[in-house]
């Protein structure tokens, strides 16, 4: 499966970006940085889908209208950062273009939250002093 082997990527890949964001997986690699780890599945069923960005649009969407959207596409896996929407909901419209068979499809969604926490610590003050030295290139 894609996230298995994307999953199985990010704990041998040597980015130094990384390591910071250790124990938070893939999506956090992802969602914080950009980084897709995800291979292109080959073979499966595709999955059309679109992003929409408030109920009004979704109502559009179920009607067959034209209808706003951030991002969509005709897949069998897709990964990708979003920077946008910042705050709020978004919708996530699924088709199948299959009319005969049903399709399997697993998302999964990463939000990044940050909360800022206030205190007070106590500082040491470093001095450098530079210094001129001669050397031999």
């Amino acid at each position: 499966m894609a996230f298995d082997d994307a999953s199985e990527k990010l704990t041998t890949t040597a980015v130094k970006q990384l390591s910071s964001i250790e124990g938070y997986g893939t999506m956090a690699a992802l969602a914080i940085y950009g980084l897709n780890l995800f291979a292109q599945a080959q073979g499966s069923d595709n999955v059309k889908y679109w992003i929409i960005p408030d109920w009004n649009n979704v109502l559009l969407f179920q009607s067959r209208q034209p209808f706003q959207l951030y991002k969509s596409g005709d897949v069998v896996n897709d990964a990708s950062r979003m920077t946008h929407p910042r705050q709020g909901k978004v919708y996530i419209g699924l088709e199948n273009d299959n009319i005969i068979e049903p399709i399997e499809v697993l998302v999964k969604v990463a939000a990044i939250t940050v909360s800022e926490q206030w205190a007070e610590r106590v500082v040491e003050r470093i001095t450098v002093n530079q210094r001129n030295e001669p050397f031999i290139k």
